[in-house]
C-alpha cells in the first residue's frame, strides 16, 4: 500500500472512530470502523455492531448495506452498483465516497470518486 493510501485508511479509521464515540460514548476507548455501511467496533477480542453489540461474524451476512438497505445479490455483489463486467472487486463505499473502489485487474484501479463515476456508467445506481 502506498503513502496516499495508507494516509487515506488512516483518515477513515479516525473518521469512523470519532462517529462511533458521538453515538455510544461508552466506547470511548475502543476503535471503531465500518463494515458494509454499519458501525463496528473492536471490544479488545471481537467486532461488534454498534447498534445491537452483536458480533459481526456471526450477522453480517445477513445484514443489508447500512447505506442503501438492500442486501447482497446472489453472487455476492453490492447490491447498488451489481454485477460489473470485467471487473475483479468492487465496492461502493456504502456511504462513504473514500471507501469506494473498482479493482479492473491486479494493476488498475480506480478508487474514491473516480470509481463511483465508473459505477454510474456501468452498474445498476449508486445512492
Amino acid at each position: 500500500m502506498d503513502d496516499e493510501n495508507k494516509e487515506l485508511m488512516h483518515e477513515i479509521l479516525k473518521e469512523r472512530t470519532a462517529e462511533a464515540h458521538r453515538l455510544r460514548p461508552d466506547l470511548s476507548k475502543m476503535i471503531a470502523a465500518r463494515m458494509r455501511g454499519h458501525l463496528i467496533y473492536l471490544d479488545g477480542e471481537v467486532w461488534r455492531y454498534v447498534d445491537n453489540d452483536e458480533p459481526t461474524v456471526e450477522t453480517h451476512g445477513q445484514r443489508p448495506c447500512g447505506q442503501c438497505g438492500e442486501h447482497r445479490t446472489p453472487e455476492g455483489h453490492d447490491p447498488c452498483i451489481g454485477t460489473l463486467p470485467g471487473v475483479m472487486n468492487a465496492c461502493c463505499g456504502h456511504g462513504n465516497a473514500k471507501e469506494a473502489y473498482v479493482q479492473i485487474d491486479s494493476s488498475r484501479d480506480l478508487r474514491g470518486s473516480r470509481a463511483l463515476n465508473y459505477f454510474k456508467i456501468y452498474g445498476r445506481h449508486v445512492p
